[in-house]
């Protein structure tokens, strides 16, 4: 890759998933990748991985939108490194909770061991 081309065009794949010509994975996945999935994971809510719902509903909503300024810092420094090209500087809610969402159901697909059977579901 060149140092001058990002690595991911927000507002062409963003036009390309609200037009039906990439999926809800393949978008929210290479956001991810771009923004830092590793940085994503790391202010996902404790014990996420809890959830008895596919969509996460049974954690609150404010739980995941206590989390959008730290994903809002994500976003602008991945913006600042140039690994991420986009008009406006900015995420909205309901994409952070999306995108945070996003990682915390590809984590729980891919766990091996994530629950206790001790443990339940706390917000």
């Amino acid at each position: 890759m060149n140092n001058n081309t990002p690595l991911f065009d927000y507002d062409t794949a963003r036009e390309a998933y609200t037009n039906n010509r990439m999926t809800h994975s393949e978008f929210y996945s290479t956001l991810a990748q771009a923004i830092s999935y590793s940085d994503l994971r790391s202010i996902l809510p404790s014990r996420y991985y809890l959830s008895n719902d596919d969509n996460l509903n049974d954690i609150p909503l404010y739980v995941w939108d206590e989390r959008h300024y730290q994903v809002q810092f994500l976003l602008n420094r991945a913006m600042n490194q140039q690994r991420i090209k986009k008009k406006q500087a900015s995420i909205s809610l309901a994409e952070s909770v999306c995108l945070l969402k996003f990682v915390a159901r590809n984590e729980m697909m891919y766990c091996l061991d994530c629950t206790s059977e001790s443990e339940e579901l706390e917000v």
